[in-house]
């Protein structure tokens, strides 16, 4: 396996999913939206993929890539006696919103799933005017009363309605309840996991008349029923955000070359505007690209290039 290789993603098509991404992700016109880009994803659900110059043929980067390559920071992830591949990173684009969900801890997730759970984080990279999300309860509530909100068809008028802009940046934690509104386009750095507890979903029906499953009981558990006070990370020319599971760092140069080694921990890095060179191969906006832990890496551009580098 080369030092750097282009990331082939898995793209997946949902009901709520929009058509921003569809110039980049799908050029052939095979999907009616482009819901999300899986960037980077270990998971059975949608591997990621990278060209192989000696077989000719496209191969699962899971498969192909070696404890030397991820580096040595791997280690930190094992959990009930195997190693867990901690990250996952999408592009996601939004034509409505996205179910009400929760996402579980490591603890109930190892327990009940033999799984990871998952943190995220989301990065808003395009947004129409008056786009919101939801993240969090906006007052404490009691199991009883959220049941109640559930059954009542009143569960929004509980949750933080935040409007949000291009740069915005928001940590969802476990347990937060949340759901990306309509129209907008992210990157999201996530836990590699693939558990998420549907709880509320608009009363939406698929192509064939079926409503997509609930998950409440299990919601229930794992549920934060404390108020959220929301807070966003303000995005600067260097945004540095260090997770137990991922570390970013959002960076911009204009015309200019900067240099990066990470001696321990394979590198994403994404270009999220503009383009430019990293180690002598183009990189265009929305391309991602795997990186050797160890490698030296040059970015460059003759204009002005933002691009997200996602660590462990």
């Amino acid at each position: 396996m080369v030092d750097i290789s282009e990331i082939i993603p898995s793209i997946k098509e949902y009901i709520w999913g929009g058509t921003n991404l569809k110039k980049y992700k799908d050029p052939n016109n095979q999907f009616k939206n482009v819901s999300e880009s899986w960037e980077l994803s270990f998971l059975d659900e949608g591997p990621s993929l990278i060209y192989d110059e000696n077989s000719k043929t496209n191969l699962e980067l899971r498969k192909v890539v070696s404890s030397a390559d991820l580096g040595k920071d791997i280690n930190k992830f094992i959990f009930n006696g195997k190693i867990f591949f901690p990250l996952l990173i999408k592009l996601i684009d939004s034509n409505s919103s996205l179910s009400i969900q929760v996402h579980p801890s490591d603890e109930y997730a190892l327990k009940h799933e033999n799984s990871l759970g998952k943190e995220e984080m989301w990065i808003i990279l395009d947004a129409k005017k008056f786009s919101y999300l939801y993240l969090g309860l906006n007052k404490d509530l009691t199991k009883e009363d959220f049941v109640k909100s559930i059954q009542n068809n009143t569960i929004l008028d509980n949750l933080n309605k935040v409007y949000v802009k291009k740069g915005d940046i928001f940590l969802v934690k476990p347990g937060t309840i949340h759901a990306i509104g309509e129209g907008i386009t992210l990157l999201e750095i996530q836990e590699s996991s693939f558990l998420t507890y549907r709880i509320y979903d608009f009363n939406r029906v698929d192509q064939n008349g079926l409503k997509r499953p609930l998950h409440i009981e299990k919601a229930l558990d794992v549920i934060n029923f404390n108020k959220l006070n929301v807070e966003s990370i303000t995005l600067t020319n260097k945004t540095h955000i260090k997770r137990k599971y991922f570390h970013v760092l959002i960076d911009t140069l204009n015309n200019s070359t900067k240099e990066y080694l990470y001696p321990n921990s394979f590198v994403v890095i994404t270009i999220i505007d503009g383009d430019g060179i990293i180690n002598n191969k183009k990189a265009s906006k929305f391309e991602s690209y795997f990186i050797k832990a160890n490698t030296k890496i040059n970015i460059s551009s003759k204009s002005k290039i933002s691009y997200v580098i996602s660590s462990i």
